[in-house]
């Protein structure tokens, strides 16, 4: 039986090595440090989940999609949402605010984790995870 693939859409190393370490062997795991990189592998994966980083402030302002590295996510989730609405994304964040935790659903996240809930309650973002892949929502 062939492995789902989640997506780890992130600039920096951290979430990949996380998920990594907690998902690998039940799931594959790929990592995309811009959008424009997760875009083309979207273009040849079959991917059933993105785990999206809400900030890109380590990669060249000319490759992100919005100019604003604070919520660079935020645009990657708009143009996702529009490409592959098919593809539920789980939004992440060291730096959780109301309004942007808002703004990400309304755009059409199903989950929005800041970091620090993450580390301390792991079982929440796995059990989040594969109600999100079982659920069908793709």
């Amino acid at each position: 039986m062939e492995q789902i693939t989640i997506l780890i859409i992130d600039d920096g190393d951290d979430l990949f090595r996380f998920c990594r370490q907690f998902m690998q062997g039940t799931y594959s795991i790929v990592h995309a440090r811009t959008g424009h990189e997760g875009l083309k592998i979207l273009e040849t994966e079959v991917v059933k989940l993105i785990i999206l980083d809400k900030s890109f402030d380590r990669i060249n302002k000319g490759e992100l999609f919005s100019g604003d590295a604070d919520n660079e996510g935020l645009e990657i989730l708009r143009v996702l949402q529009q490409l592959y609405p098919q593809i539920p994304v789980m939004m992440v964040t060291a730096h959780a605010d109301k309004n942007s935790r808002q703004k990400a659903l309304f755009l059409g996240a199903v989950e929005y984790f800041s970091w620090e809930n993450i580390c301390t309650d792991i079982d929440t973002m796995l059990t989040s995870t594969k109600r999100v892949i079982n659920s069908g929502v793709m």
